[in-house]
C-alpha cells in the first residue's frame, strides 16, 4: 500500500519536511564536529623554538 493513499497531501509534505530537517541537522552537526576535530588538532600542536647559538668571538 502507498504511504500517500493512507495519508493526505499535507501529511505527507509534513513528513517529508521533518525528514530533510533532520537530515539537514545531522549533516550540519557532522560538519560542526569536522571542524571542531580540525581546530583542536591545531591548537595541540606545540610550536619548537629552536635558538641559533652564535659563533665563539662574536657577540650577540
Amino acid at each position: 500500500m502507498n504511504a500517500s493513499a493512507t495519508m493526505g497531501p499535507v501529511q505527507v509534505a509534513v513528513v517529508t519536511y521533518l525528514i530533510c530537517t533532520v537530515i539537514s541537522l545531522g549533516v550540519a552537526g557532522m560538519i560542526k564536529l569536522l571542524f571542531g576535530i580540525i581546530k583542536l588538532q591545531r591548537n595541540s600542536t606545540v610550536p619548537v623554538a629552536v635558538e641559533i647559538s652564535a659563533k665563539p668571538g662574536t657577540s650577540r
